[in-house]
């Protein structure tokens, strides 16, 4: 009897075990074609081709020379 319990035990595990691995793997497939869709897409764009609305103002800090994002 403790073998068969042991066996059932060995089964749950493995069965639930597959299921996690496989989500985690269908998970990661989608992750990864959604990196890939968006570096095709922004592969296409040229460098300078940024729009007005994603470009942000800089301001260069007068003490230390380093540019930074306007804030106001």
């Amino acid at each position: 009897m403790p073998q068969l319990l042991i066996l059932a035990a060995i089964g749950a595990g493995a069965y639930f075990g597959g299921k996690w691995i496989s989500k985690k793997a269908r998970k990661f497939t989608a992750n990864m074609e959604k990196a890939t869709k968006v570096a095709k897409t922004s592969a296409k764009q040229k460098p300078g081709n940024i729009s007005r609305q994603d470009a942000q103002e800089l301001k260069k800090d007068p003490k230390t020379g380093v540019y930074h994002i306007d804030d106001d």
